[in-house]
């Protein structure tokens, strides 16, 4: 349904300087990464801490669609930035009016225990 990272791979995080896991999903449907949003808040991740790349066409307004992403994944717009401006054609198929967004989220521990309740469920072992 979305794309994200393979928890197993270290990323280096401008952040922190640091190599560590983290947590990503990746979609044009912003009703997709807001169910993912949703979902982790139940378990206590607050939506606030989600950093949030938007990959735009050249066609799109960065501001608006900042504005656009943020009131719809009620994510603060200081926590978006803009991964990359593609070069497109509004006329294609696959053109998305609102670009791409990836949520992220840094935490070596959270993605270590995730990535291992992950094993044991598909070990059958919970």
């Amino acid at each position: 349904m979305c794309e994200g990272r393979n928890l197993r791979k270290g990323i280096y995080t401008k952040n922190s300087g640091n190599k560590g896991k983290n947590i990503s999903f990746t979609n044009t449907d912003i009703w997709l990464i807001k169910l993912i949003i949703d979902e982790f808040r139940k378990i206590g991740i607050n939506r606030k801490i989600w950093k949030s790349r938007l990959d735009l066409y050249v066609q799109h307004n960065v501001n608006i669609e900042k504005r656009w992403w943020s009131r719809k994944l009620q994510i603060s717009i200081d926590n978006f930035r803009i991964r990359e401006n593609l070069k497109g054609d509004i006329n294609k198929s696959s053109y998305s009016p609102h670009g791409t967004c990836i949520i992220e989220l840094y935490s070596v521990i959270f993605s270590a225990l995730l990535d291992n309740i992950l094993n044991l469920l598909k070990e059958n072992k919970i």
